[in-house]
């Protein structure tokens, strides 16, 4: 919900947004994407100084630089849509790739679901509330 979002965003400092953003080794959003990219826009006018770092993520398949690319395109691609299909400004936001750094959990993980036939869940964007020239981590 967006009271969550932005619950977490004061408390902690940054959030982890569900849902299918990407198909496999794709940095194009899915039409899926555009509630959770709604909420998140409401999210941010409810904050109105702040300014985040979407940061992207992969999976492990591939070489890690590829993935830290993917990833740096997938943020940046959540950005162009929170600007132009949301109305957010653009320079509230800034794009990070992290690659498969931080998985929501390995490709090797048993018991994992497929999101794919070649990947499990990973962890697709992710917020983090920006100040200045350096993340808020928590």
């Amino acid at each position: 919900t967006v009271v969550a979002i932005v619950e977490a965003l004061k408390s902690n400092g940054r959030v982890a947004m569900a849902g299918t953003f990407f198909e496999s080794d794709s940095a194009q959003l899915t039409p899926d994407s555009d509630a959770v990219l709604a909420k998140l826009a409401e999210s941010l006018e409810q904050m109105p100084d702040a300014r985040v770092a979407v940061v992207g993520h992969s999976d492990s398949s591939g070489g890690f630089a590829y993935n830290v690319d993917l990833s740096a395109r997938r943020a940046q691609n959540v950005i162009e849509a929170l600007v132009k299909g949301q109305a957010v400004a653009r320079a509230r936001l800034v794009a990070l790739g992290a690659g498969p750094i931080d998985p929501a959990g390995s490709n090797t993980t048993p018991g994992l679901p497929w999101t794919s036939s070649t990947t499990r869940l990973r962890r697709s964007s992710q917020i983090w509330k920006h100040t200045g020239a350096s993340l808020t981590l928590p």
